[in-house]
């Protein structure tokens, strides 16, 4: 995919949730059970807000909880955790987020928000995706 259509994901939402539920169907019929449902609960909200971001609505972090075992698909590593569910936190840098926002500015964002998004991927590749991290659940 090319930064275009990243930033029409980035930008409409219900386009962005259609495609993952394609995928969740997809990846459903081809692997059955509830990872595929889940995993894609988590890519789902993996995607930064450019709106709330350029609005500087507090975007640092959420926080989510799944089953064990999705996480160790997510990551292809075994968790060392005898929890059936783990957090999983999805969290972007502070100074990741005011770069972001000043590449939107400087492209116009409120104005011409796919092409900003656009012209701010060139840059950030990664700009607009939170890091994933696990722990255990309490």
């Amino acid at each position: 995919m090319n930064f275009k259509f990243i930033a029409v994901f980035v930008l409409d939402k219900k386009l962005y949730a259609e495609f993952c539920d394609l995928i969740r169907k997809t990846a459903s019929d081809l692997a059955g059970g509830k990872i595929p449902d889940t995993l894609m609960a988590v890519i789902k909200e993996s995607v930064v807000d450019a709106d709330a971001l350029f609005h500087s609505k507090d975007i640092l972090e959420k926080n989510m909880k799944v089953e064990r075992r999705v996480a160790e698909f997510f990551t292809g590593v075994k968790q060392d955790s005898d929890n059936e569910y783990l957090n999983i936190k999805l969290s972007k840098d502070r100074q990741d987020t005011v770069f972001l926002k000043k590449l939107l500015t400087k492209y116009k964002f409120g104005k011409y928000g796919r092409f900003a998004v656009e012209k701010s991927l060139e840059i950030a590749t990664s700009g607009f995706a939170y890091q994933v991290s696990f722990a255990s659940a309490d």
